[in-house]
């Protein structure tokens, strides 16, 4: 069993850095945290009389216009990302590229979907 919180914003209220670097043109940013749920059962019970957290896994998806910033994700092995809000920056250690989708659609810029995958992450 697993719970996993989404959430999103928007270009306006975040910045994105990679490694220090300002991810440039950046439209959306969309974070995924999961956490594995597990039942605790007595003997004799046949309900679980309690449920823990274990694990969990961080996934992070930005969506940006093609862009000549000098962050070329798939070459990129493991690194740090930090999102930047007016109220809280959140950092997630040790990420790597899950994948890298392409969109275009006629008379819009071309779009990236670019997933990552952390193993930590630390909001101040």
């Amino acid at each position: 069993m697993a719970f996993t919180k989404t959430v999103s914003y928007s270009d306006s209220d975040a910045a994105i850095y990679v490694n220090n670097l300002r991810v440039a043109l950046v439209r959306s940013i969309t974070e995924r945290i999961k956490t594995e749920l597990h039942e605790l059962k007595a003997i004799g019970e046949a309900q679980p009389v309690s449920i823990t957290a274990g694990g969990k896994s961080f996934e992070v998806v930005l969506t940006r216009e093609e862009s000549n910033d000098a962050i070329i994700f798939p070459m990129l092995d493991e690194f740090t990302l930090r999102v930047k809000r007016a109220y809280s920056v959140v950092t997630y250690s040790k990420c790597r590229l899950k994948s890298v989708e392409i969109e275009r659609r006629a008379g819009e810029p071309l779009l990236e979907k670019i997933t990552l995958t952390a193993e930590g992450r630390k909001e101040v």
